[in-house]
């Protein structure tokens, strides 16, 4: 219902006090950021990150989100809105630890796609390890090992028409941000 109102009411920002900010809000709020440049301050319970997450995608400046969990006081909520007019973006520090804690989760799952020989290979990959010498630890031939590298190189989305990119280190760093913390590299089990 205030959604409507808003262009009755010329203002210079919003400020959305919630409950849950779903997808339906956050398109709603984007209408707004896009058709009347008004920049939004959302402060929610609880968030669709995957919707939050599209929302910066299609327009990422004149936009705040604030957990309710976490502390506010009224000073911290005039930071935010002036910031806000500013034209900036403002995430509080438990939505950007959600928005990292997802995207380890998100690069961790790109792995799932990866065979078990793949994995092996690619965390030696990480380890510096030349196709010879990754042939040579593992039992393999060479050639098999260029092909678990080529397929793992294909499923992580890693083209080799990308000039930009070297796709060996990218994979490896990829490897290493999915794995870290999670368990020991295949070069430190043997």
């Amino acid at each position: 219902e205030a959604l409507k109102r808003v262009p009755e009411v010329h203002a210079h920002a919003m400020v959305l006090w919630t409950t849950h900010a779903d997808h339906r809000t956050l398109e709603e709020l984007d209408r707004l950021r896009l058709r009347d440049g008004l920049p939004v301050c959302v402060i929610t319970e609880t968030l669709d990150v995957d919707a939050f997450r599209q929302a910066l995608l299609s327009r990422a400046d004149g936009l705040a989100m604030v957990l309710r969990r976490q502390r506010l006081e009224p000073v911290d909520l005039f930071r935010i809105i002036v910031q806000l007019v500013a034209g900036r973006i403002v995430l509080t520090p438990l939505l950007l630890e959600q928005l990292v804690r997802d995207s380890r989760a998100a690069e961790h799952d790109l792995l799932d796609d990866l065979t078990v020989c793949e994995k092996d290979v690619l965390g030696l990959v990480a380890m510096g390890l030349r196709n010879g010498a990754i042939a040579r630890r593992l039992g393999r031939s060479k050639k098999l090992v260029e092909k678990h590298i080529g397929r793992s190189f294909m499923k992580l989305g890693l083209s080799a028409d990308d000039l930009d990119i070297d796709r060996r280190v990218t994979a490896a760093r990829m490897y290493l941000q999915a794995t870290s913390g999670v368990g020991s590299t295949p070069l430190s089990r043997r």
